[in-house]
């Protein structure tokens, strides 16, 4: 997605279309890839999101600072990993010193990664001042900062991927 830009074939339809290299800056391409995409889910087709470390990292700082007033430890103090995960969208644990949050290699859309990704720092977060990870009273109290972001918080498999087109 380095240098692709929205465009419309001649007959009206949606397509990518490369700009120059450098024309645009990072913040106006991911603007375009956004507006691309919501103009994708308009004409029903949900393109699957594809995490990489660097996209977690990126987007779990972004995340620690608009829900968490950066009180989580920066990206580069966890261990980030992609993989297969039975029975859940994603996992947060700590092993001895280490907090690992792994995800999967694939997910419905970006949304849905995000909420996925916004739920696993809650566990960070109770890891980091609780010492235990939990979907209890401490883990909720993150429901409203959620809504305000956006963001739907569950406990356990309460997402279903289809909502969050």
């Amino acid at each position: 997605f380095d240098n692709l830009l929205q465009g419309h074939s001649p007959d009206g339809k949606i397509e990518l279309i490369r700009a120059p290299k450098d024309s645009l800056s990072k913040d106006e391409l991911e603007l375009n890839i956004a507006k691309f995409l919501k103009n994708l889910q308009k004409e029903g087709i949900n393109p699957v999101y594809r995490p990489t470390i660097r996209s977690i990292k990126r987007s779990y700082s972004i995340l620690n600072r608009e829900i968490f007033s950066n009180k989580l430890p920066k990206s580069s103090e966890l261990s980030f990993q992609i993989g297969k995960v039975a029975n859940c969208w994603g996992y947060c644990k700590k092993e001895k010193d280490q907090i690992i949050v792994k995800l999967l290699p694939e997910y419905g859309n970006r949304n849905f990664f995000i909420t996925i990704l916004a739920h696993e720092m809650v566990h960070v977060y109770e890891a980091v001042y609780y010492d235990k990870m939990t979907h209890g009273p401490t883990f909720f109290a993150f429901r409203e900062d959620f809504h305000k972001a956006g963001l739907e918080l569950s406990g356990n498999a309460g997402y279903d991927e289809d909502d969050f087109v």
